[in-house]
């Protein structure tokens, strides 16, 4: 490596690519569920707003995780805070 790039690693470190956290599992927050494209129950929403994946204006697309299975958060059609719709991925 060049001097430049050896001077950059002792002023920064090395280089570690960014990787995004694990989708969180909210399987707490819904017993019983039925894995499919359904409304946020009241109790899934608090977890999402827990866990910072309820969707918002800022981020209007989450995701998570529900027994292992891989969800995606939307707003409803109405657009509203409470009308969220969660899409089995």
């Amino acid at each position: 490596p060049s001097w430049q790039q050896s001077a950059a690693a002792s002023i920064f470190g090395s280089y570690i690519p960014y990787a995004p956290p694990p989708a969180p599992d909210l399987t707490r927050y819904v017993p019983g569920w039925q894995h499919g494209d359904q409304r946020a129950s009241e109790s899934l929403m608090r977890g999402m707003h827990y866990w910072g994946v309820l969707p918002s204006v800022a981020r209007p697309q989450t995701n998570f995780t529900i027994g292992g299975e891989f969800y995606t958060a939307t707003f409803g059609r109405s657009g509203k805070p409470n009308d969220i719709m969660v899409s089995r991925n």
